[in-house]
């Protein structure tokens, strides 16, 4: 089966260091233990998009994709990720990823964890 949201979404619900938090239309919230929340977002069929508030800058099949700064206007990032993420809402810093496989998810999981 091809890498997609649907696969994501499986992955990260079965990940033991994460816990799901709420999904709302089309993306999905996780949390770490640390606290650290990423957003799973199901734009389309086909592509991984991950939103998180630190992201490695080389990782094989990570690509940083935007990186938006806090902001006192509602535009720009998804406009339901701050109902499953406040700390990636409009008032902090939020990075766009696009995933391109499990094993980079994996990747990201565990540095995101540790990082």
């Amino acid at each position: 089966m091809a890498w997609n949201p649907t696969e994501a979404e499986t992955f990260l619900k079965d990940a033991a260091h994460l816990q799901h938090t709420r999904a709302v239309k089309k993306i999905t919230g996780f949390v770490f233990s640390s606290g650290r929340e990423l957003v799973l977002a199901k734009e389309n069929e086909s592509k991984v998009t991950i939103y998180v508030n630190a992201a490695p800058e080389h990782m094989p099949d990570v690509i940083v994709e935007k990186v938006y700064e806090p902001t006192s206007e509602r535009k720009g990032r998804h406009a339901d990720i701050e109902s499953v993420a406040q700390s990636l809402g409009y008032s902090f810093r939020a990075i766009r990823l696009h995933v391109k496989s499990r094993a980079g998810l994996d990747l990201l999981l565990n540095w995101l964890r540790y990082a």
